[in-house]
C-alpha cells in the first residue's frame, strides 16, 4: 500500500475518533494536530 493511502486512512481514522470524542481533552487536541500535520505533509 502506498504511503499516501496509509496517510489518508490515518486521517479518516483520526476524524472518526475525533467525532466520537464529546469532551475537549488532550486526546482530542492530539487528534486535531495529527490531522493537521498529515494534511501539511500532503501540501509539500
Amino acid at each position: 500500500m502506498p504511503m499516501d493511502e496509509i496517510l489518508q486512512q490515518e486521517i479518516r481514522d483520526s476524524e472518526l475518533w475525533l467525532s466520537k470524542e464529546k469532551d475537549e481533552s488532550t486526546y482530542k487536541r492530539d487528534l486535531k494536530k495529527r490531522i493537521e500535520l498529515i494534511n501539511w505533509l500532503f501540501k509539500m
